[in-house]
């Protein structure tokens, strides 16, 4: 019976016994699985650090977003100038996009603001020449203006195309040329003047200074405000600064530039017109166009500073990365991306 007994035991401890035999084995390996694989933890992030570096240097964000700001000579050039120009003030504002096809080449474009004004100064400018009066008589209607002043404002949107190089390292040095294009939003202008005319009646052989029901004498042109009619405008662009990195993903832009309008500007319309015409329907209100017809040619000109903010788009996974290589390199101070 003891020994039936035993036997029955014998098969429950061995069982026990192998069960422990298991455990024991299982810490055992889960323990030096652990450390084996500290270890090759270890190993890794070595070897990843080494592999990041390689593919920061080689890699770049193809996609970068910008907004601009741009400011000081923003003017209207004509050409020839029969007046005095003073150069005006002026800015302009807007968004841009640029495709890297190379760590170092790129394509930009975009969309912006720009306002452009001008002053001009004449005096002592005469004009002759035949028309007829309000009662259809024959005349040669003289003309003299004196005390011209004229501030001449104009908007474009301009949309540009540029190619663009930069070199390598933290801080890039960078330019950019390439074509505008301008198309007119906005344009006016207010001028005051003296007036002096005269009409001459060749039929009667009389000439008439002081009847101003019939245009003629002194008159005090004030604040004569008007429309501006513009045309499209073709510009050379160029460009050139350091891009700043400020931040992950984000750069400064710090430049100079020049705009210039390669062709002419100058509305048809503008092309009939005299300088001070003969007005028919109000005799005492003779009408003063702007300098504007004045010239043979006109064109834009802008040259300034120019600030650009940018932002790397459609490249998380490399901007983490960028972010990881960082933080694996603060204890050095080590920064370059």
């Amino acid at each position: 019976m003891k020994n039936t007994n035993k036997m029955k035991r014998l098969p429950l401890i061995k069982t026990l016994a192998l069960i422990m035999g298991l455990s024991f084995s299982h810490i055992s390996c889960a323990q030096k699985s652990n450390i084996l694989h500290e270890t090759e933890l270890s190993v890794y992030d070595e070897y990843d650090s080494a592999a990041l570096v390689h593919y920061l240097e080689t890699v770049y964000c193809k996609n970068e977003i910008s907004i601009l700001l741009a400011g000081s000579v923003y003017a209207l050039n004509y050409r020839p100038a029969f007046f005095k120009t003073n150069i005006g003030t002026g800015g302009a504002f807007g968004v841009g996009y640029t495709y890297f096809f190379h760590k170092n080449w790129g394509l930009s474009s975009g969309v912006e603001y720009a306002f452009y004004q001008s002053k001009i100064n004449l005096n002592g400018f005469f004009d002759n020449y035949e028309i007829s009066d309000i009662f259809n008589n024959a005349i040669f209607y003289h003309t003299r203006i004196d005390n011209f002043n004229e501030k001449q404002y104009a908007g474009l949107l301009n949309i540009p195309l540029s190619v663009l190089y930069q070199t390598g390292g933290n801080h890039l040095f960078y330019a950019a040329a390439g074509l505008k294009l301008g198309l007119p939003v906005y344009g006016k202008y207010s001028s005051n003047a003296v007036l002096t005319a005269s009409g001459y009646y060749p039929d009667y052989d009389q000439m008439e200074i002081w009847q101003k029901d019939l245009g003629y004498g002194i008159f005090n042109i004030n604040e004569n405000r008007k429309k501006l009619n513009l045309g499209v405008s073709i510009m050379g662009t160029l460009e050139t600064g350091v891009k700043w990195n400020i931040g992950i993903g984000t750069n400064l832009y710090t430049g100079i530039f020049i705009d210039y309008g390669f062709n002419n500007a100058l509305n048809d319309d503008y092309s009939k017109k005299r300088f001070v015409e003969y007005n028919r329907n109000e005799p005492s209100k003779p009408t003063i166009n702007t300098a504007y017809v004045l010239a043979d040619r006109f064109s834009y000109l802008s040259f300034g500073i120019k600030l650009k903010l940018s932002f790397s788009a459609g490249c998380r996974d490399l901007l983490n990365d960028c972010k990881a290589y960082k933080s694996l390199k603060s204890d050095e101070n080590y920064n370059d991306f």
